[in-house]
């Protein structure tokens, strides 16, 4: 008996000089790793701190800290919840808020290849949004009904866009309805930028026929944002 109370004493003495040794510059880790607590989107500049705590340590001190696996796991697990939540903010259209979100995990998944498609549809709510502007400004019967049925995007480098001193053009086939409940079809060239930007002139005003161009217009998502845009002016 008084053997095992001999080697248990030992053993505290060991753990109890080992913690001794250990340097502040671990504690610190070791306390920054602990205080992460429950992983969620708010952890971000707690896993951050305890990261750069670590990673500031020696190689014999970075193999002291005990919880090292605890801020691995935490890492893998906060990147996972914040490339979950940016995927959910693309599929409500927040591409800026997806992309603030992706650009802060740039390593994870495939992160840089989403970050590329939140981009992209920046570019195509802003598209939307010259659509709707134009379409709730020019009269059109039952605007909310009106549809895109094909569009494209000329930059700032074709010509006519510098002819007109524009960033871009934004060119449109749409589909609307009359008074009878007919079906009426028209092209449009909307201006993007300069002092002419949000103007829109019919293919007849403008000498410009629809055209297609390098810069591709995703016409459904274009329809949906439509539609979300009528629904939160009233007329959805």
């Amino acid at each position: 008996m008084k053997k095992i109370i001999a080697v248990l004493l030992i053993l505290v003495m060991a753990l109890s000089f080992a913690a001794c040794g250990k340097s502040q510059a671990v504690k610190d880790a070791e306390a920054a790793i602990s205080n992460i607590g429950e992983v969620s989107l708010d952890s971000g500049r707690a896993i951050a701190n305890a990261e750069k705590l670590y990673s500031g340590l020696s190689e014999k001190d970075a193999k002291s800290v005990e919880n090292y696996s605890v801020l691995t796991e935490a890492r893998e697990k906060y990147n996972s919840l914040v490339y979950d939540a940016a995927i959910d903010n693309m599929g409500s259209y927040d591409y800026q808020k997806a992309i603030s979100l992706l650009e802060s995990i740039p390593s994870y998944k495939d992160a840089k290849d989403k970050l590329a498609e939140a981009e992209d549809g920046v570019f195509q709510s802003k598209c939307a949004s010259y659509v709707f502007d134009f379409v709730k400004d020019s009269g059109f019967y039952n605007p909310s009904a009106v549809r895109v049925l094909d569009a494209s995007y000329a930059d700032e480098n074709d010509a006519y866009s510098i002819l007109l001193g524009v960033d871009g053009i934004l060119y449109l086939r749409i589909q609307g309805t009359n008074k009878l409940g007919g079906t009426l079809t028209k092209e449009y060239a909307i201006l993007i930028g300069g002092k002419e930007d949000g103007n829109a002139y019919s293919n007849e005003d403008s000498g410009q026929n629809y055209k297609d161009t390098d810069k591709v217009i995703d016409v459904p998502t274009i329809n949906k944002m439509l539609q979300k845009y009528w629904i939160d002016y009233g007329l959805g």
